[in-house]
């Protein structure tokens, strides 16, 4: 007995004849009688009795179907499964946090996450910067990220409400002299020794860009990508660094002011950027409307 057999088999128990049958399966009749003849012969068993219409079972047929109905569901539902497994684009989804972004956005990738238990969702923490160039490559399906767009293939919608934008802050230790303003500006901050991200992140590339346009050359004494390091680093070396203000909220570090940095992109938006004319598979079309609630 075979797969193909067994099949044909039981789609003539559920027809009740060998032509309803042949229609649903698109085959011809005579292959279909073909194939049960030589099932039954292998199993040395009459399972249809064929004098009746529709045709019945006989009680080998039965005990066939039992337990041979379940086994084709269960096969069918291995295939669909190592099928989604090989299709990127409907059943496997990759997404692209930044840490910040990843505790803001995980109760609703969880939530998603278990209400499509088929799809696999892997999620990857990187920079913003980093991650719009690996969405432009295709390295990742999906990513929140910051503005602004770096890549030209890249469209980011952004996204609105209370995770719609970070304001960023400029963090240094309590005693510093510039702790005690109310704000400062990049003015203010030359001279200054830095700690920064990586141009991975926006806030690494930022600075640079934003104190050439102030006029001067930052002295970055110190690069991380984990924000907890920077922290620990601003404490330890009495350097400067940029980071969103919603930290101040999650480290458990003391010693540091975090002051409000007045320029003209110190609020920066946050979309969830894909490939310009990418397909959208429902499941990630459902995990983009995940991420907007």
């Amino acid at each position: 007995m075979d797969f193909r057999q067994l099949k044909y088999f039981v789609a003539v128990a559920e027809a009740g004849s060998m032509s309803g049958a042949a229609r649903t399966l698109f085959v011809t009749q005579p292959t279909l009688t073909v194939a049960i003849q030589k099932l039954e012969k292998s199993l040395g068993a009459q399972l249809l009795d064929r004098s009746t219409t529709p045709l019945s079972l006989t009680p080998a047929g039965r005990a066939l179907v039992d337990g041979g109905a379940p086994i084709l569901q269960e096969l069918e539902r291995l295939s669909a499964h190592v099928r989604s497994l090989g299709s990127e684009d409907t059943q496997r989804i990759r997404i692209g946090l930044t840490v910040l972004f990843s505790m803001q956005f995980m109760p609703q990738i969880t939530r998603f996450m278990a209400s499509h238990p088929d799809v696999e969702v892997s999620l990857v923490q990187s920079g913003s910067r980093a991650m719009q160039k690996e969405i432009a490559d295709g390295q990742l399906d999906i990513g929140v990220v910051s503005f602004p767009c770096y890549e030209p293939n890249l469209e980011i919608t952004p996204l609105a409400g209370d995770y719609g934008t970070y304001t960023v802050a400029a963090v240094m230790c309590d005693d510093h002299p510039l702790a005690s303003r109310a704000s400062v500006t990049y003015a203010d901050l030359a001279g200054q020794a830095f700690s920064s991200f990586s141009d991975n992140y926006v806030l690494g590339e930022m600075l640079h860009e934003r104190c050439q346009e102030a006029g001067f050359t930052p002295n970055v004494q110190f690069t991380n990508d984990s924000w907890n390091v920077l922290l620990s680093s601003i404490l330890d070396l009495g350097t400067i660094g940029l980071l969103p203000m919603q930290l101040s909220e999650l480290t458990a570090l003391k010693g540091l002011a975090w002051v409000p940095l007045d320029d003209r992109v110190s609020h920066l938006p946050i979309g969830i950027a894909m490939q310009k004319g990418r397909p959208r598979p429902k499941a990630l079309t459902e995990l983009i409307t995940a991420l907007r609630s």
